[in-house]
């Protein structure tokens, strides 16, 4: 037999393990909240603003448009001077009015000059530093674009 006191103390711990279960239950939807907003934002991001394969395609053919623009004002820079400019802002005003800014990656053009050659190059930054990838370069040695995805 349950006396008062036994029952006040089971009405107790049944009060308390009600109010904690309560307490995570609150702390769930409002951790899980916040998390269920940014996977949606997230989703919206994707199927709205994320360029489609052939949007990035068209971009990296347009890029290679501008790129070649950029290609023929070095080469006529260098049947002029016998050497290449040390920066892109070398081409201007004489053989660009300005640099165009690449429609494919996330960086601006980079130009390197070796003194035989260079390199323009343009791509989606990934870790630290310089690293690009996917990338894609001109080296005027070899002559041709190289696109690493």
């Amino acid at each position: 037999m349950v006396d008062g006191t036994n029952q006040t103390k089971l009405s107790k711990v049944g009060m308390f393990a009600h109010k904690e279960f309560l307490f995570w239950c609150k702390t769930f939807i409002f951790i899980s909240y916040p998390v269920l907003i940014l996977a949606c934002l997230l989703l919206l991001y994707a199927i709205f603003f994320e360029p489609s394969p052939e949007e990035r395609e068209r971009a990296g053919v347009e890029t290679m448009i501008i790129g070649g623009d950029l290609i023929n004002a070095l080469e006529t820079y260098h049947s002029e001077h016998g050497r290449y400019p040390h920066a892109l802002d070398g081409l201007i005003p004489k053989y660009v009015t300005q640099i165009k800014p690449p429609r494919w990656g996330d960086t601006e053009w980079l130009y390197t000059c070796n003194g035989k050659g260079f390199v323009l190059k343009v791509g989606y930054e990934f870790g630290y530093g310089n690293d690009l990838y996917p990338v894609m370069f001109y080296d005027s040695s070899q002559g041709y674009w190289i696109v690493d995805k």
